[in-house]
């Protein structure tokens, strides 16, 4: 009889662990049920609530608890947190992996450097280049635009489609336009004709800068020329150029002061030109009026006549009459 009732209370003992490990296992269930919802997240902070209450109370004493692997809250805990990982990542891949890409991974371009990426994805989806958006899918998925290449070699691109730039729809290839070979000898001739053209125009700017310079040179010479003959006393005319009027005075008033040395003589050159200088015979030829004074100071005032002979184009004899 004494057996039995150790029997009974063993058995009692280990019942009461069989239910504790049912009881854990539906709170597991309805964990499993809750777990893509916030009762998963009500549920792991009630776990970890017991989870502390439990390390206080096992520092306090340590023989006053049972073993942790028995305590319910441990699975509800374990469960949850797990459910919630692989909830949270099926959420996050599910949309994913239902959209559908299918292109080429190699397009050519035509010879103007154009390609044309056509493909299929998901209706009414959003196609991006290098996070650059392209087009559109129509309602059957279909999807075709133009690239036009920059340079000559194969360019890679990323190409991505999603639902209105839902990171969950997204999904993504890597392709790669190609040059054609029709392209690459457009490029070479393109080339070849724009380096030939800039060598013309070198030449041209060239040979228009010499002859800019040769017409500045030659227009330099004529004006020189022009000057030296506009100065030059020994081209006669019946009206001379402002250059040979100051020659012929300059020489007159020389001339002058050497045959009328005496203080207060004077050619009224400005005020007394009765005759300006013109052109008589083979000489120059004008009338001044003058002052002319003697060795006494005495004054009187005369009719100068002045005739030049010219000798070079600065120089020429002077001859004057007076009354």
């Amino acid at each position: 009889m004494q057996y039995s009732n150790i029997f009974y209370h063993i058995w009692r003992i280990e019942m009461k662990q069989i239910w504790k490990f049912f009881i854990g296992l539906v709170v597991a269930i309805i964990v499993i049920s809750l777990a893509m919802t916030v009762g998963a997240v009500i549920l792991l902070g009630v776990s970890i609530y017991f989870g502390v209450k439990y390390y206080q109370k096992y520092k306090a004493d340590k023989s006053s608890v049972t073993p942790i692997f028995k305590q319910w809250w441990i699975y509800t805990g374990v469960l949850s947190l797990l459910l919630l990982l692989i909830g949270f990542g099926s959420d996050s891949n599910k949309d994913n992996k239902s959209t559908k890409l299918t292109v080429n991974e190699t397009f050519v371009t035509n010879d103007k450097g154009v390609a044309t990426i056509s493909g299929k994805t998901s209706p009414d989806y959003g196609v991006n280049i290098d996070n650059v958006k392209q087009t559109a899918a129509d309602s059957d998925g279909k999807f075709s635009f133009e690239y036009n290449l920059k340079g000559n070699s194969k360019k890679s691109l990323r190409l991505e489609v999603s639902k209105d730039y839902d990171d969950n729809t997204k999904k993504s290839k890597l392709i790669y336009v190609k040059p054609s070979k029709k392209f690459l000898a457009n490029r070479e001739s393109l080339a070849q004709e724009s380096s030939r053209a800039a060598v013309a125009s070198k030449s041209q700017r060239k040979a228009a800068s010499e002859s800019s310079e040769s017409q500045k040179k030659a227009e330099s010479e004529k004006a020189k020329v022009e000057s030296e003959q506009a100065s030059d006393i020994t081209r006669l005319s019946e009206k001379p150029t402002d250059e040979q009027s100051a020659i012929l005075t300059q020489l007159a008033n020389q001339t002058f002061s050497k045959k009328y040395p005496y203080k207060g003589s004077k050619i009224h050159t400005i005020l007394g030109n009765i005759q300006p200088w013109t052109k008589d015979g083979n000489v120059w030829f004008a009338k001044y009026e003058a002052t002319i004074a003697n060795a006494f100071n005495a004054k009187r005032d005369a009719t100068l006549e002045i005739r030049i002979t010219p000798l070079s184009r600065d120089s020429g004899n002077v001859s004057f009459e007076d009354y």
